[in-house]
């Protein structure tokens, strides 16, 4: 099954009538299975803020997808983390394009999950996330938050 089909797109890449949940337990997509139970209803694998906590699966398969989906994204924050040799970790400055749509992300995320308050999910994660200084301000301009939140 080919990945428009697991979400009931068209081939078009129009969304269809149908959600496609019923055949994504076949499709071996691991987001299918955490995302959705053998029913088609949404499962609740989101924190207090609404949104998804992907990591939380338990599912080695899909731990691997998101790792690839982060790495393959360079809107991602962790795209721009490079482990060293020695053990640190150097936290590169993203390029305006990808921190444009790293915003983005989180807030068409956030709209899509019923919870668009961007600014209280950054603030709940904001020490989680390896920015570069740089960016970290850039991104903290645009969602009028102060340093250190």
């Amino acid at each position: 099954m080919c990945f428009s089909s697991a979400f009931g797109l068209a081939s078009s890449g129009e969304a269809s009538s149908t959600t496609g949940t019923s055949s994504c337990r076949m499709s071996g997509f691991p987001t299918c299975i955490t995302f959705y139970r053998s029913d088609g209803s949404l499962r609740e694998v989101q924190d207090e803020t609404g949104y998804y906590k992907p990591t939380d699966t338990d599912d080695p398969a899909f731990d691997f997808a998101w790792l690839l989906h982060q790495k393959r994204g360079r809107h991602h924050w962790q795209w721009w983390v490079l482990p060293e040799d020695e053990g640190r970790l150097k936290v590169l400055e993203m390029p305006d394009p990808y921190r444009r749509e790293m915003l983005a992300d989180w807030i068409g995320a956030g709209k899509a999950q019923g919870h668009p308050d961007v600014v209280a999910w950054y603030r709940k994660h904001r020490d989680k996330m390896m920015l570069h200084p740089e960016t970290r301000r850039w991104i903290e301009e645009r969602l009028g938050v102060l340093a250190g939140c």
